[in-house]
């Protein structure tokens, strides 16, 4: 008899599936807003972990991400055993922690096209509700006014802010933050909008959302995001082109005038005479890269310790990270993590691209197409900026992961040619 919920290759949904995910789910707040007083609760997802190897034999389902994340929570565990405060690095520690067993949570789950059709959905919806939270809790782009630009920063002071007072919440969301987030998601309405291109009724819903989330990317001020979903949207439209090498032109040149057209626009931005607060140009940026770069060489194992960055003279508490993600999650977690979080990043691409190669051209592969791309506009994102690994909006960063791996395991048998 078949069975809709054992895929072809896949071991069947179970109750300890779905059990793992309500847990998570129903964890989050000890874990998104932690306090070391209840840190010992942190042991029941391993608990359950250890349940579920008894009743199915493995502590969780395998992905091909599995060696860098666990090297990633290796060096989470060694920046542990080194932080003079503990309770400062909680937060970051609790996050990224969270994020990984979410991720297992969700490819445990996820093992039908129904059942990744459902959290494709929620992901969507998800990410207008992120829009919308984040927007009207957005930081005030005062610091970020130019002459050139004021129309725009005007217009966000006159939209409402609510004030959110959550635990371990010093202050409103920051717009870069924001911005990045927002480029993990935004691909998926293009995808979409592609795919059901015929359908007037989804074009409709997809497009209302589209608009609502480039309006709010405009209003971040986030210029790397700008650029981070200009060139992933490129990337996304290439092969439904028909002269591809003439779009290549196009798409290169258009890549190149934003660019230019950026830096004369925005101009040039002076960093703080002292030099300790970092400016949000190309000069405090490559004061960042410095103060991260110098923590690498002092603890290049190691590394300063996970949330630690933002005690370093140049940096702040307030900037809190060295504006580049590869460059921070070394200096915070060592060099051994930055490999795995290259290779983590280097895993989902390849089955981002096995799938969309080899696999029936359906849905799946749209949005397989969409969360490849949101995931380069991510990276690109990073190499000015930063969502570091452990922030409360990273979640959203292991969400793409998790749908990326369930996608490619449905396929895996047609991509590897059986």
């Amino acid at each position: 008899m078949k069975n809709s919920l054992k895929p072809e290759g896949q071991s069947p949904v179970t109750w300890v599936d779905r059990a793992q995910l309500g847990l998570v789910l129903v964890m989050a707040p000890f874990f998104l807003f932690p306090d070391i007083s209840w840190a010992w609760i942190f042991l029941f997802l391993p608990a359950f972990w250890v349940l579920r190897w008894k009743k199915s034999g493995k502590f969780f389902d395998r992905t091909i991400l599995d060696l860098g994340i666990f090297i990633l929570c290796f060096q989470l565990f060694i920046s542990c055993l080194m932080v003079p405060d503990i309770v400062f690095s909680l937060p970051k520690i609790a996050g990224l922690v969270y994020g990984i067993f979410l991720f297992y949570s969700l490819v445990g789950l996820l093992k039908t096209k129904e059942l990744i059709k459902k959290a494709i959905v929620i992901f969507m919806v998800g990410s207008v509700i992120f829009v919308v939270v984040g927007f009207l809790g957005m930081q005030s782009t005062e610091g970020l006014r130019s002459k050139q630009i004021d129309s725009l920063v005007n217009l966000r002071e006159m939209l409402p802010y609510v004030e959110f007072t959550l635990p371990n919440i010093e202050e409103r969301f920051n717009p870069n933050e924001v911005g990045g987030i927002l480029v993990l998601m935004l691909p998926m309405f293009i995808a979409f909008l592609i795919w059901f291109r015929k359908n007037k009724l989804i074009i409709f819903i997809l497009t209302a959302g589209l608009i609502l989330e480039l309006f709010v990317l405009l209003l971040t001020l986030s210029r790397g995001s700008w650029i981070a979903i200009l060139a992933s949207s490129l990337f996304l439209l290439y092969p439904f082109v028909e002269n591809k090498k003439r779009f290549s032109i196009i798409s290169s040149c258009s890549l190149v005038f934003f660019i230019i057209f950026y830096i004369i626009l925005i101009g040039p931005e002076d960093i703080q005479p002292s030099g300790k607060e970092i400016g949000g140009k190309v000069m405090g940026r490559q004061q960042a890269w410095s103060v991260g770069i110098k923590t690498i060489g002092e603890h290049p194992l190691t590394g300063a310790g996970i949330n630690r960055t933002r005690l370093e003279p140049g940096i702040g508490f307030k900037r809190a990270h060295v504006h580049n993600h590869l460059i921070h999650t070394a200096a915070e977690l060592g060099i051994p993590a930055l490999m795995a979080y290259l290779a983590i990043l280097i895993g989902a691409g390849y089955m981002c691209s096995a799938v969309w190669k080899k696999a029936k051209r359906d849905w799946m592969q749209m949005a397989i197409l969409g969360l490849g791309c949101g995931q380069l506009a991510h990276l690109i994102f990073g190499i000015g900026d930063s969502v570091a690994l452990g922030a409360r909006p990273g979640i959203v960063f292991w969400v793409s992961l998790a749908l990326i791996s369930s996608i490619y395991n449905i396929y895996k048998k047609a991509v590897n040619g059986n």
